[in-house]
């Protein structure tokens, strides 16, 4: 009888980016949103059930650090449907739950007298920007 070959192919390591200048809460719920995601889950509680994330999704210890720190973000996030995301002032680091589809306003209205400017956590994913590459001298 025939045995069966193992299968050679090897599941792809998904390596999470976030924005590390955001407000910590914007951070961690990009980090979330990438790891629902990969499991294909639209909550953080059915990501943490997920047995099959575990070598899959590699996260570094400060996005670890993270999402312990803003914990109390992450069951409010919801990924399909009615997409909940998170704006957090940049100065004040205040933040409010949201849909997905409203914009953060240009001025802090958090708190009183906040210069800040709300930044929203894409639930699609962060994208690094390139810096255009400055031309050499002479050229």
């Amino acid at each position: 009888m025939r045995q069966p070959r193992p299968s050679s192919k090897k599941r792809a390591v998904v390596l999470v980016q976030h924005d590390p200048l955001a407000p910590r809460p914007v951070q961690a719920a990009q980090i979330a949103f990438k790891v629902m995601a990969v499991a294909k889950v639209d909550t953080w509680a059915a990501a943490l059930e997920h047995s099959s994330l575990a070598g899959v999704v590699e996260l570094t210890d400060e996005q670890q650090r993270i999402l312990e720190q803003e914990r109390a973000v992450l069951p409010y996030l919801v990924r399909r449907g009615a997409i909940i995301t998170v704006h957090a002032c940049s100065v004040c680091g205040r933040y409010v739950f949201a849909d997905s589809k409203s914009a953060p306003g240009a001025r802090c209205t958090l708190r009183l007298g906040c210069s800040g400017a709300p930044v929203k956590a894409s639930t699609t994913g962060f994208r690094p920007q390139t810096m255009p590459l400055e031309p050499t001298p002479g050229a």
